[in-house]
């Protein structure tokens, strides 16, 4: 495979990493959350690319330190050389055949902490076995197949660990696949170069995505989600069909298409889904259909911004606003929207319900003011890409992988799991995630939040409670650590922030400084929290309080007086009905004004 990777400064990514940041604090501070957000300062750091370089990796070079595990098996290295697996067997590593070398796994039961990798002449052949690949993330396993390698399973049932796996083919690959049982095994497969596939039989097999000169046959099929690619130049005006499929074609031969290199055939097939991929340059128009899902590509360096997309909506006439491409809906109905940035593409996306976010390349997005509701998958940064969201609610999966940067700001994770994998870097600032991420690999972590305060009184000493550290994946071998963070407020009238402390040590759900609040005023004031980690990162976030004039210290029978004659209210504005009061605040109210505010101890 051939990968282009761009040699980019790692001060200016931080550097434009923190001015993000701050101008998302300035704008969240002044109510003013603009369409065109802060991308001028990420394409700063794009031009300080020095250099390209083209690295060529083939799996035969599987040895080097870097991509070989203890536990790998090299099935090929020796010519004519064959492992056969029967009965119960334990991998805790890859399976990787080069040259000519054969896998032959028949009536096995067979755990594989790993991938199954083929290459150059090589042959798989399973049947009549279970698999079991134990993910502890989504994608960790999966099967990958090069060259002009042979790849048959039959018979067969594969779990994945409710988790999705990986299927990708490229080169002259050919697969057969035949009765299986994908019911535990959700396969998101993608079918590069003349690579081809056949799949006869099975229910719910995953997903299918269909690029370059590929042939994809389906058979005796039940629910199929198939992608479809319209490349550049590629010419489409259909409308897709629904229920039972017999013998349907989606290739260059049909009236209205054309441009589109591979072929796909779907036979005696039910429960078919359309996805489509329109990508920069096509020219299509989909008529009176219902599609699954669309994935848009932002390439190169365009700089787009996407707004309006809404998941399940009924579209009489859209026009998709990139001007890189034509893409029209008329009359039909779309279940998912899902956005990929890749190569140098530079995206705002904001005002949409969308099912997946995933950056990759060199890509960076921003997104703001949207819904991620994971009907299409998750929210994820991989290669070298940067993904900024902010003011988001999320219910879906967040992961970073490989080199991407990730920074979720003000945001909410109300349902999914956190994966911070490989050299990637996350940053969750005054945001709630669902369940603690989880590290991997020589990743990276910023936390930093400001969660609440002890009180809201002027005339106090209030504890600011919330968290502030950084961590690191178990083979981190750097000494990346938080160094120190601060703690300032200013009024909301005010321009210059006031010092509140300077702190060194991590806390997580702890008080995180102490707020003395004699003379000031009651009113709106902002607190702001910046960190500084022992890798040069700079993060800021602010939360805004308001203080109240509670210095009235009242005896119980006063209280018993003035809950007779007045209607009391809690902080929330809440009108209390009981006779009995906890410590806090509580408003008084007469002649529907606020006559006084009585803090009880």
């Amino acid at each position: 495979m051939i990968y282009a990777l761009i040699l980019l400064s790692s001060l200016s990514i931080k550097s434009s990493l923190y001015r993000v940041t701050k101008q998302i604090t300035e704008e969240i501070l002044n109510n003013e959350v603009n369409q065109e957000t802060p991308i001028q300062f990420l394409k700063e750091s794009k031009t300080s690319t020095t250099d390209f370089i083209t690295v060529i990796e083939k799996l035969k070079e599987f040895k080097s330190e870097n991509l070989l595990k203890k536990a790998d098996i090299i099935i090929g290295d020796t010519p004519g050389e064959t492992l056969r697996i029967t009965g119960s067997y334990q991998i805790d590593g890859n399976i990787i055949l080069i040259n000519d070398g054969v896998l032959i796994v028949k009536n096995a039961n067979l755990t594989l902490k790993g991938s199954i990798l083929g290459n150059n002449n090589s042959e798989v052949l399973i049947d009549s076995s279970y698999i079991f690949f134990p993910q502890v993330h989504i994608y960790q396993y999966g099967i990958f197949l090069y060259d002009s390698s042979y790849f048959e399973m039959k018979n067969t049932e594969i779990f994945g660990n409710f988790m999705p796996l990986n299927f990708g083919l490229t080169g002259n690959t050919i697969v057969n696949m035949i009765k299986n049982n994908f019911d535990n095994a959700f396969f998101t497969t993608v079918l590069f170069g003349a690579s081809e596939l056949t799949l006869n039989g099975g229910n719910l097999p995953g997903e299918y995505i269909m690029m370059d000169s590929s042939k994809a046959h389906f058979k005796n099929i039940d629910s199929l989600l198939l992608w479809l690619h319209l490349t550049d130049g590629s010419s489409v005006d259909i409308q897709f069909p629904e229920g039972f499929l017999t013998n349907f074609i989606f290739d260059s031969t049909l009236p209205n298409v054309s441009g589109i290199k591979y072929h796909v055939d779907i036979d005696s097939t039910s429960g078919v889904m359309w996805g489509l991929f329109p990508s920069s340059g096509c020219n299509a128009f989909i008529r009176n259909s219902e599609i699954r899902t669309i994935g848009i590509f932002l390439e190169h360096t365009n700089n787009d911004t996407l707004r309006n997309l809404i998941n399940e909506s009924f579209y009489n006439y859209y026009k998709l606003t990139l001007t890189d491409r034509n893409f029209v809906l008329d009359s039909s109905y779309v279940h998912t929207w899902s956005i990929y940035p890749w190569d140098t593409s530079f995206t705002v996306l904001n005002y949409s319900i969308v099912g997946e976010i995933l950056s990759m390349g060199y890509s960076f997005i921003i997104s703001h003011n949207f819904y991620l509701d994971g009907s299409g998958g998750h929210l994820e940064a991989t290669d070298n890409s940067v993904n900024i969201v902010y003011l988001a609610n999320l219910t879906c999966d967040v992961i970073t992988h490989l080199n991407g940067i990730q920074l979720i700001a003000y945001s909410s994770q109300l349902y999914g799991s956190m994966w911070v994998r490989d050299n990637s870097t996350l940053a969750l600032l005054q945001s709630e995630y669902a369940s603690p991420p989880v590290l991997y690999d020589s990743a990276y972590l910023i936390v930093g939040k400001i969660d609440r305060l002890t009180g809201y009184n002027t005339n106090d000493t209030l504890y600011i409670i919330g968290d502030a550290y950084a961590d690191k994946g178990p083979l981190n071998q750097t000494n990346f650590d938080l160094d120190h963070y601060t703690l300032h407020y200013k009024y909301i009238n005010d321009t210059l922030w006031n010092l509140i402390g300077y702190y060194n040590l991590e806390k997580r759900n702890d008080t995180l400084g102490k707020w003395i609040t004699q003379g000031l005023n009651e009113g709106i004031y902002f607190l702001k929290m910046t960190l500084y980690t022992t890798r040069g990162d700079t993060f800021e976030i602010t939360k805004q309080v308001n203080l109240y004039p509670v210095d009235i210290k009242e005896k119980a029978e006063e209280v018993k007086f003035i809950k007779k004659s007045n209607s009391f209210y809690d902080i929330s504005g809440r009108k209390l009905i009981s006779g009995k009061f906890r410590k806090g605040i509580y408003f008084i109210r007469e002649n529907k004004k606020v006559k006084k505010i009585l803090k009880i101890k």
